[in-house]
C-alpha cells in the first residue's frame, strides 16, 4: 500500500448556492454562508478525504479528486456545508485520521430580515450584492 500523505487545505471556495453554478457568487478565504452552500476544498493529498468538518459540525456530500482548479493545489474536494454560527476552522479527515485543520476559515452570517427578501436556507454572496 501507498505511504499516507499528510493532507493540506490549501484555499477554500464557498458558493452561494449547492451546486457553483454561477461563478459571481464565490467568494474565497474566509467566506460567509449558512448551511447549504457547497464547499469547495482546494490543497495537497485531499484525494483519500473521508470526512470534511466545519467548526464542530460535519459536511455532508463529501466528494474528492485527484485534481484541481486552483493554482498551487494538488487534489480538491467538495461538500455541503452544514449550519453554523460565529467564524470557525474546516478540517479534512483521512480514513487513517490523518489530518489538517485551517483555522477561521469559514465566516458564518445570519442575514437581515429586511434585506433583500431572504428567506431561511437561502445563501448571500460575500459584498451583499444582487
Amino acid at each position: 500500500a501507498p505511504e499516507p500523505k499528510q493532507p493540506f487545505i490549501l484555499t477554500l471556495v464557498v458558493c452561494c448556492d449547492s451546486t457553483c453554478a454561477f461563478i459571481n457568487c464565490q467568494s474565497t478565504g474566509r467566506a460567509e454562508l449558512h448551511g447549504g452552500n457547497m464547499l469547495q476544498v482546494h490543497g495537497d493529498n485531499l484525494e483519500t478525504i473521508s470526512t470534511i468538518t466545519i467548526g464542530p459540525r460535519q459536511c455532508t456530500s463529501v466528494a474528492c479528486t485527484a485534481s484541481s482548479l486552483q493554482n498551487g493545489a494538488a487534489s480538491s474536494c467538495t461538500c455541503i456545508a452544514p449550519w453554523g454560527h460565529g467564524t470557525v476552522g474546516v478540517t479534512a479527515t483521512q480514513p487513517n485520521g490523518m489530518a489538517h485543520t485551517k483555522d477561521l476559515a469559514v465566516s458564518y452570517r445570519t442575514p437581515s430580515i429586511t434585506a433583500i427578501g431572504w428567506l431561511p436556507g437561502q445563501a448571500l454572496a460575500a459584498g451583499g450584492g444582487v
